[in-house]
């Protein structure tokens, strides 16, 4: 009988060990997909003057090649603003080009959005909308390109979204687009430029429509890789500990005694 009990008592102590173990390593799984999924900061509101064109072209400055119109819908009957009563076409003019550009000063952002630049903290997120009038062959297309700049006015880098048109005719048929662009250290304004080209289709005007841009900073949070890396060093330590403890013990359920 004292055997038994002698059994039974060993097999209650190897348990718990057991039981910690999966507690430490189901907690570093759970901090990793915890970690993992951690969204984005949004560090400022929309930069962006006038950017769906209401305001006619207030904010902007034609940079390059043909004109640009705050369009109503009367340049392409069918082609219609995405929202509001007026949307971005450049087609002034005959010409296989044209650019519209909009400079963001940044220097009145708060010390602790310029700090998080300087650290390279900081993305440059880019969404719009955009309508190709399709007529065959290559379309006529546009994309956005952000150039950085440092307080002096020199050029830090730049950044180019995709070709956007599409292949399909419709005047409501809308596509969205949004990227994420890092901001290089020191960047203390960006130029937003809307790009417009002329495709391969024939013709001699720019049938490329954009609406509802937008510039807005962000980050991600600091502290959710901090613990992370935090949490894991914790998990490995107590795991170090763990195994140390259960060194030479038995595994497995306890003998069975041998009664005489």
């Amino acid at each position: 009988m004292r055997t038994l009990l002698h059994a039974r008592a060993t097999h209650s102590r190897i348990a718990p060990t057991r039981s910690s173990f999966l507690a430490v390593v189901a907690f570093g799984v759970s901090l990793v997909c915890a970690s993992s999924v951690s969204a984005q900061t949004i560090l400022t509101g929309e930069l962006l003057t006038n950017p769906g064109a209401e305001s006619n072209l207030t904010g902007w400055t034609i940079t390059s090649g043909v004109g640009y119109l705050a369009d109503a819908g009367t340049y392409d009957p069918g082609y219609n603003p995405h929202s509001g009563t007026r949307q971005f076409v450049a087609g002034a003019a005959p010409g296989a080009s044209g650019t519209l550009g909009q400079l963001v000063n940044l220097t009145s952002l708060s010390s602790v959005i310029l700090d998080r630049i300087d650290a390279g903290l900081v993305s440059a997120d880019v969404s719009l909308w955009y309508n190709i009038y399709y007529q065959g062959g290559l379309p006529d297309y546009l994309h956005v390109t952000l150039t950085f700049q440092d307080a002096s006015s020199n050029s830090l880098g730049t950044a180019t979204t995709a070709d956007l048109n599409s292949s399909y005719s419709g005047g409501s048929l809308w596509n969205y687009y949004s990227d994420s662009f890092a901001v290089p250290v020191g960047t203390r304004a960006i130029t937003y430029t809307i790009v417009s080209q002329r495709g391969a289709n024939g013709g001699s005007y720019i049938d490329a429509f954009s609406d509802d841009h937008s510039l807005v900073l962000s980050t991600v949070p600091e502290p959710a890789s901090s613990a992370l890396v935090g949490g894991l060093l914790v998990c490995i330590a107590a795991l170090i500990v763990l195994r140390r403890r259960t060194a030479g013990q038995p595994h497995g359920p306890p003998p069975r005694p041998v009664i005489p």
